[in-house]
């Protein structure tokens, strides 16, 4: 099966591929792990983490098709992570091939919450003070309009503000769960 944990920035998506990696021994790769790749590769497709998140979303579609298809034939199970991809792309994906998707979002994060646990991610601090200081703003909004498309194409979507130990746990439960 394979498996797409979509959202926002910082919200925890890493977190729940690597329980999936340590728990179900489900192998993953970052959506951010692509992009870049085809930024550096192929600069002439467009594809970057430069633009608007809809029109990345757009741009990624045929990179995360093509994955998903052949992913399909290297392994029984597959977790894609990232933020490259909404569910308005994977409506097109569900009209060729089976998948189970969550997506993680915040109604609310402080830029201590976020630099309190970096991870090995640590992009944020490359920026200046001004630039840290948007950076729940842009969360929050992205975190709007997926929680807004996952009601309209009916996908699982967890508020990570809610707790997110309990959130994690049911996002984990439900890509497990669906059929």
């Amino acid at each position: 099966m394979i498996y797409l944990i979509g959202g926002a920035p910082r919200v925890g998506k890493s977190i729940l591929s690597k329980k999936l990696l340590l728990e179900m021994h489900i192998p993953y790769v970052s959506a951010d792990i692509l992009i870049h790749m085809i930024k550096k590769a192929a600069p002439q497709t467009g594809v970057t983490d430069k633009i608007d998140f809809k029109q990345k979303s757009k741009m990624f579609y045929p990179f995360l098709e093509q994955f998903v298809k052949l992913a399909r034939y290297d392994s029984n199970n597959y977790t894609i992570e990232g933020d490259a991809f909404l569910p308005q792309e994977l409506e097109l994906l569900r009209q060729k091939f089976e998948f189970k998707a969550v997506f993680l979002w915040t109604s609310k994060i402080t830029l201590k919450e976020i630099t309190d646990n970096i991870g090995d991610n640590d992009w944020i601090l490359s920026k200046t003070k001004e630039e840290q200081q948007k950076i729940p703003d842009y969360i929050i909004e992205k975190s709007k309009i997926i929680k807004d498309e996952c009601q309209k194409f009916n996908y699982p979507n967890f508020d990570m503000s809610l707790g997110f130990d309990s959130q994690l746990q049911k996002a984990y439960h439900t890509l497990l769960d669906q059929h």
